[in-house]
C-alpha cells in the first residue's frame, strides 16, 4: 500500500509541475525601456514556449494604433510594420496563447529616437511649377480578431484521474483490513 501511495504521490507531484507551467518571454527586441537609435522596422519577442496560432500583439505611439504585421514561428513572434517607425515612444501590448493553452499577456515601452534623414534639395527651376494637392484617403488596418482559446482541459483530466485512482486505493486497502 505503500508503494500505491508513493506511486500517486510521485505521479501528481511531476504532472502539477508540467500541467500547471506558464510560457514566459525570454527576450525581446526592442527589450522594455530601450532607445533605438536606428531605423526599426521589425520587433521580435522570444518566448520560453511554443506559441499557439493566435499569438499576437498590438504597437501604439501616442494611443494611436500602428500597422503592424504578426508572425508566429514556434516560440517567436514578429512584428512587422511596412516603413521604419518614426521618432518617438511606443507601446506594445503581447497576448500570446503558450501551449498549454493560457492567455498570457505584456508590455513592453520603447522609443525611438534615429537620426532624421533630410531629403536633398532639388535645383529649383526658373518656370513657373504647377502646385497641385491631392488628398489621398488612408486605409486603416486593423488587427484581425483572435478568437480566445480555451485552457487545456489536460490537466484536469489527469488531475481527476489521478484522484479516481488514489479513492480507488483507499477503498481497497480498507477492504483488506
Amino acid at each position: 500500500m505503500k508503494k500505491i501511495l508513493a506511486l500517486t504521490f510521485l505521479l501528481l507531484a511531476t504532472t502539477w509541475s508540467t500541467a500547471f507551467a506558464h510560457t514566459h518571454i525570454a527576450s525581446s527586441t526592442p527589450a522594455d525601456g530601450d532607445v533605438i537609435t536606428t531605423p526599426l522596422q521589425e520587433m521580435t519577442l522570444t518566448f520560453e514556449g511554443k506559441l499557439e496560432a493566435g499569438s499576437t500583439f498590438t504597437l501604439k505611439q501616442d494611443g494611436q494604433d500602428v500597422a503592424v504585421t504578426t508572425a508566429v514561428d514556434d516560440a517567436v513572434l514578429t512584428g512587422t510594420t511596412t516603413e521604419p517607425l518614426t521618432n518617438g515612444a511606443y507601446d506594445l501590448h503581447w497576448n500570446i496563447i503558450g501551449a498549454d493553452g493560457h492567455v498570457i499577456e505584456g508590455d513592453i515601452a520603447f522609443t525611438v529616437d534615429a537620426p532624421v534623414e533630410e531629403p536633398a534639395e532639388e535645383p529649383i527651376e526658373q518656370e513657373k511649377a504647377e502646385v497641385t494637392s491631392e488628398v489621398q484617403p488612408t486605409e486603416t488596418v486593423e488587427a484581425p480578431q483572435q478568437e480566445k482559446a480555451q485552457a487545456s482541459k489536460a490537466p484536469l483530466l489527469i488531475g481527476g484521474g489521478l484522484a479516481i485512482i488514489l479513492l480507488l486505493a483507499v477503498v481497497m486497502m480498507r477492504r483488506k483490513k
